[in-house]
């Protein structure tokens, strides 16, 4: 026990040294996390919402046939974060909201123009408004009572590849709304799913209560318009996945407040949810356009008919689950939000982490803005810049107590790994092999084998057309003409007896 607990100090005091350092993130070609390790120069961490953005933007860029090392993704990345740190140090700073509330607030109008929901639940949803403003709306928890509902069974647009998913409403003009946008030629599922755009707009609809609804239906390409009608199913019993509010139609009172406000008013629950696929692929594709269109742009072009989709950030999220941020990660208020913009650890809010590349050594502007209050781990110093071994330190050993400055922590989610200083290099030598065999010792058993076989030789042999001789009426007679004509066709009748031969063989191999 004694033992034991003397370990667990000394881990225990390996993390405390630790605990200003910062995390090298490495990624594959899908965009996914595939190791780490810490970084003394860099005394902050990322948050789980900066990595995910990273991660789609390698993700995407993979897709298109860029490799993680190449020059011109990281180039795209830069460019974003210059957008994004651009937001996180201007007049939107102080809005408080964290991530959405200071940078995707400052772009994500240019892609979405409507309210958004923050996590998986979707109770609550926000309408990034333009300053310091928006519009949150809650809804109350599903009612899952019996009663006449509507179901609409489909592919959505957040679950494509399930051609089957069903989803109940208890108001018929939900269930029109939501069936309509998932038609929408931006945001609807042949969009999201398919990358396809069918030239159509919808206007609202109007429903009678009992599933009949019609809306007015706009050709893009001419402008034409046709009003239509489509038929909600309409059902008696306890619905299996509602989506609205019995009695409310689903929505509850909008509140337009500020953002510091608005992420005050998120309940704790809420906050724990993981945030929602859409609302991640939306900003990065507001930040990815925004950066593309910038003076002296030299990353990926964005092509806004393949932008990041709903279905990209889920698939990141089923294969990055402890990367994955919760609401709370990206208001800057859960566990995962990372120490990066912190007064006492540098770095910005904007920063997001490059593959393989420590934070420190990321020359993006504004990623780090320096200061002389930012406190590095024990043995290291800030220089403006980075955290750097300190000068005119010895060795000893001895305890002591004192008071300091807390920073970032290491170990738990979304927190740097912990290392732990093993002491020095006790120089072991480097253990010696025996002589590798040469191929000639290897072989030589095998060929000296039965050593009398190497001498021996076909004997000589000569042979003589055999002629036939006899004697008639006093003479004698040599038959001798068959000797002559075999050996004028002797290369015909040795091929032929080859070819013979060949063939009597392979008869009784495949008859064996």
């Amino acid at each position: 026990m004694r033992t034991r607990k003397i370990l667990c100090l000394l881990l225990a005091l390996g993390v405390a040294v630790r605990a200003e350092a910062g995390t090298v993130l490495i990624f594959d070609g899908k965009g996914n996390i595939t190791g780490s390790y810490v970084d003394q120069t860099t005394p902050y961490s990322y948050g789980k919402i900066q990595t995910e953005t990273s991660g789609l933007l390698y993700k995407k860029t993979a897709s298109l046939g860029h490799a993680v090392t190449d020059v011109e993704v990281t180039k795209t990345i830069q460019a974003v974060e210059t957008v994004a740190t651009g937001a996180a140090t201007g007049a939107r700073a102080g809005f408080g909201g964290g991530w959405l509330g200071i940078v995707a607030g400052a772009v994500i109008g240019a892609v979405l123009q409507a309210a958004v929901a923050l996590g998986l639940d979707k109770l609550l949803t926000w309408l990034f408004g333009s300053g310091n403003q928006v519009t949150a709306t809650a809804a109350g928890a599903p009612s899952q009572s019996t009663g006449w509902y509507f179901s609409v069974v489909r592919e959505w647009p957040d679950a494509c590849g399930n051609t089957g998913l069903e989803k109940d409403f208890w108001v018929d003009l939900d269930a029109a709304k939501a069936y309509l946008a998932a038609n929408d030629s931006q945001t609807g599922t042949p969009a999201k799913c398919y990358n396809a755009h069918p030239g159509f707009t919808y206007g609202p609809p109007t429903c009678d209560g009992n599933g009949v609804c019609t809306y007015v239906q706009t050709l893009t390409s001419d402008g034409s318009t046709s009003t239509q009608t489509v038929l909600m199913s309409r059902l008696y019993g306890t619905p299996s996945n509602i989506q609205d509010t019995q009695g409310s139609g689903g929505s509850g009172t909008p509140v337009i407040t500020d953002y510091a406000t608005a992420t005050a008013n998120v309940s704790d629950a809420e906050k724990a949810q993981p945030i929602n696929p859409e609302l991640a692929a939306d900003t990065v594709n507001a930040l990815w356009q925004q950066a593309s269109q910038s003076a002296g742009y030299q990353g990926v072009p964005y092509d806004p008919s393949n932008p990041v989709t709903t279905q990209d950030a889920t698939d990141w999220q089923n294969a990055n689950p402890t990367y994955t941020p919760t609401v709370g990660d990206a208001l800057g208020v859960g566990t995962g939000s990372g120490t990066q913009g912190g007064a006492s650890t540098g770095g910005s809010l904007g920063s997001l982490p490059i593959s393989s590349t420590p934070g420190s050594q990321d020359t993006t502007p504004g990623v780090n803005p320096g200061g002389s209050s930012v406190t590095c781990s024990s043995g290291y110093t800030w220089n403006g810049a980075s955290c750097i071994p300190s000068s005119g330190t010895g060795t000893g050993t001895g305890t002591g107590t004192g008071t300091g400055t807390s920073g970032a922590q290491c170990g738990g989610p979304g927190e740097p790994a912990c290392e732990v200083d093993w002491g020095t290099n006790p120089n072991t030598a480097q253990p010696s092999l025996e002589s590798t065999p040469t191929i000639a010792m290897i072989l030589g058993p095998i060929m000296n084998m039965l050593p009398g076989f190497k001498g021996f030789q076909m004997p000589a042999h000569t042979g003589v057309c055999p002629t036939g001789t006899f004697s008639m009426f006093g003479n004698s007679y040599t038959m001798d003409q068959h000797c002559t004509l075999l050996e004028q066709n002797r290369s015909a009748i040795s091929a032929a007896f080859a070819l013979v031969f060949l063939l009597s063989s392979v008869f009784i191999v495949l008859t064996a």
